[in-house]
C-alpha cells in the first residue's frame, strides 16, 4: 500500500477516535467511515470451528475496520469495564469483539477464566505473532512475558526465580534494600509543605528497588539517566491499544507516529539495560564479584554455556520485563491505597492502631504480616476495586480448547478480564464500595480463590508481599533520633486536598499521572 495512502488512514483513524471521544458527531463518524470501506477491504481471519469443543464464541459485534473500538469510546468506558458490562448482558459471559481486523476472544467471569488458564493452561499459554505490532522491538519474543511456554520458558522462568531466591528475594536481604528506598520515598514526601500528587514520586521509588535489584545499586531522583527512564516508562503505561490501529494492522506500523514513540520509548529502555550488561560482562571478566541480578544471570549463563536459551539478548528483556511488569503495577496500586486512605479517614484511623498495637516503634517486616489482619484486608481491598492489572497480557491458544461450552479455536488471540471477576456482585457484594473487612471474619483473614488480582495459570505474578512491605516500611526516623522507625501512616494523615474534596473517583488502571496536586 503506498505510503501516503497508509499515513492517511492512521491519521483519519485518530480523528475518528478523537472525534467519538470528544464531540460525538455523527455525521463525520459516517463519513469517516464510508471513506475507510473505500479505502480498505475489511477482512478478519477465519477460524475452523471444531464443534468437538463447544459451540461457536458468541460476536458482540462491531463494524468493519476499527471493530468495537468506537463503542468502547462512546461508552465513556475503559475496554476492561466495556467487557465487564457486555458480560452481564449476556447468557454467556465470555464473546470475541474485533479490534481493526483482529478478532479478540475476551474470558469474563471466575468460571471461565479458571477453566482456560487453570484447567487448560498448557494449550492456553502461546503469545501473539506478527499478526500484531507488538514484537517489533522483540521480535523473537525474549523474556519472559512474552514467550510461548515451552522448555525454554519453564528453564528461562526458574533460573531467575533461583537467582532472586539467592539474591535474597523473599528473604531479610531484598527487605533491607526496601527499607531503604522506603524511607528515601518517605524523606522526600515529607519535604511537601503543601498539597501535591505523589503518583510520580512513588513511581521513581517503585522503579528504584527494582534498579537496586538488577543493577546493585539506586538512583537519585534527580538523576537525569533515571529521569529518562521514568518518562519512557510512564509513556508505555499511558499507551492506548485501542487508539492504535496500527498495532492491529502490523503493515501500518511505521507510519503512527502514536506507535513509533512508544516503540521509541522501549527502544531506549532496552538500550539503557544493554549499556548496564555489558557494565556487569566487564566485572565478570575481572573477576569482580557484584551483588545484582544481571552479574548472577551472567555468571550462570557462563556455567550453562551449552543451553542457547541462556544469552544476552535474553537477559535484556528479562530486566525489561521486571521493569515494565512491576514498575507501573506497583507504584499505581499503591498511589490507589493513598487514595482510599484519604477518602476513609475513620479506616485511617483503625489502620494507625492496629500498627500501633502490633509493631509500634519496631521495625517492620514480612512476619508482622499475620498480625496486620486489617492491613492485609485493606491491601487485598484495594486490588481488588482497582486491580493494577485489569485485564491479563494477550494469550494465544497453541491448541483448541473448551471454555464452559464455547470453542476456542487453535490460533486465536484472547485475555482475561480479570475486572469482571473482581467486581462481580455475586462473589464480592456491593462490588463499587470500598471495604476491606469484607475480608475478615472471626479475626481471621479471608482469601478467596476469586480473588485474583493478578490472574491464574503458567503467567501469573503476584506483587502483593511486595505492596505490603511498601506501605508497610514507608518510614521516617523518630524525633528523638533513636535507631527505630515508624510507618509513615503512624506518622502523618493523608487528606485531600481542599480543592478536591468531595471529588467521586472512578477507578482505571492508569488515572493520577496527568492530574492535579490532590493530597494535602
Amino acid at each position: 500500500m503506498p505510503t501516503v495512502l497508509s499515513r492517511t488512514i492512521c491519521s483519519l483513524y485518530d480523528s475518528v477516535v478523537d472525534i467519538l471521544h470528544h464531540k460525538n458527531n455523527w455525521k463525520i463518524i459516517l463519513g469517516s467511515g464510508l471513506v475507510a470501506l473505500l479505502v480498505i477491504k475489511y477482512r478478519q481471519p477465519i477460524f475452523k470451528h471444531n464443534p468437538e469443543f463447544g459451540d461457536v464464541f458468541p460476536n458482540a459485534g462491531g463494524l468493519p475496520i476499527v471493530g468495537i473500538i468506537p463503542f468502547i469510546v462512546l461508552s465513556g468506558k475503559t475496554t476492561f469495564q466495556y467487557c465487564t458490562y457486555l458480560s452481564k448482558r449476556r447468557r454467556k459471559k465470555s464473546f470475541f469483539i474485533s479490534f481493526a481486523r483482529l478478532p479478540f476472544f475476551i474470558i469474563n467471569g471466575y468460571d471461565d477464566i479458571k477453566e482456560t488458564l487453570v484447567k487448560s493452561s498448557t494449550a492456553a499459554a502461546g503469545r501473539p505473532g506478527p499478526e500484531t505490532s507488538l514484537y517489533l522491538v522483540n521480535p523473537e519474543a525474549k523474556g519472559i512475558l512474552n514467550r510461548d511456554y515451552s522448555q525454554e520458558f519453564v528453564s528461562q522462568r526458574q533460573a531467575c526465580l533461583q537467582i532472586l531466591r539467592n539474591f535474597g528475594f523473599g528473604k531479610r536481604s531484598s527487605e533491607d534494600r526496601i527499607q531503604e528506598e522506603a524511607l528515601a520515598l518517605t524523606n522526600k514526601l515529607l519535604e511537601y509543605d503543601k498539597p501535591l500528587n505523589p503518583t510520580s514520586i512513588i513511581q521513581n521509588s517503585v522503579a528504584n528497588v527494582i534498579c537496586n535489584m538488577v543493577f546493585g545499586s539506586r538512583y537519585e531522583y534527580n538523576n537525569s539517566i533515571f529521569d529518562k527512564l521514568i518518562s519512557n516508562l510512564n509513556f508505555m503505561a499511558s499507551f492506548q491499544y485501542h487508539k492504535c490501529i496500527a498495532l492491529y494492522l502490523p503493515f501500518m506500523a511505521k507510519y503512527s507516529t502514536y506507535l513509533q514513540t512508544n516503540i521509541k520509548c522501549q527502544t531506549e529502555i532496552i538500550e539503557f539495560i544493554q549499556s548496564e550488561i555489558d557494565k556487569n560482562q566487564e566485572y565478570l571478566r575481572n573477576e569482580e564479584e557484584q551483588e545484582n541480578f544481571i552479574y548472577s544471570y551472567l555468571k550462570l549463563m557462563k556455567e550453562k554455556s551449552d543451553d542457547s536459551s541462556f544469552s544476552t539478548e535474553q537477559l535484556k528483556f528479562v530486566v525489561f520485563d521486571f521493569f515494565f511488569g512491576g514498575t507501573e503495577t506497583t507504584a499505581t496500586a499503591i498511589s490507589w491505597a493513598l487514595i482510599y486512605l484519604a477518602n476513609r479517614p475513620e479506616l485511617q484511623r483503625r489502620l494507625q492502631e492496629e500498627i500501633d498495637r502490633v509493631i509500634g516503634d519496631g521495625v517492620v517486616s514480612l512476619h508482622n504480616k499475620n498480625e496486620t489482619l486489617l492491613l492485609d484486608a485493606f491491601i487485598q481491598e484495594t486490588l481488588r476495586i482497582s486491580t493494577p492489572v485489569p485485564m491479563t497480557v494477550l494469550h494465544k491458544a497453541i491448541a483448541d480448547l473448551s471454555v464452559n461450552g464455547l470453542h476456542l479455536p487453535k490460533g486465536a488471540l484472547f485475555t482475561a478480564n480479570l475486572h469482571s471477576v473482581l467486581h462481580d456482585e455475586t462473589i464480592f457484594k456491593e462490588p463499587e464500595t470500598f471495604n476491606p473487612d469484607r475480608f475478615i471474619q472471626n479475626d481471621n483473614i479471608l482469601r478467596p480463590d476469586e480473588l485474583i488480582p493478578f490472574g491464574l495459570g503458567k503467567y501469573k505474578q503476584n506483587n502483593k508481599q511486595f505492596l505490603y512491605l511498601f506501605i508497610l516500611i514507608s518510614q521516617q526516623n523518630n524525633l528523638d533520633n533513636k535507631n527505630t522507625f515508624r510507618s509513615l501512616i503512624q506518622e502523618r494523615d493523608f487528606v485531600w486536598a481542599s480543592n478536591w474534596l468531595n471529588r467521586n473517583f472512578t477507578f482505571s488502571s492508569r488515572l493520577l499521572s496527568n492530574v492535579s496536586n490532590f493530597l494535602g
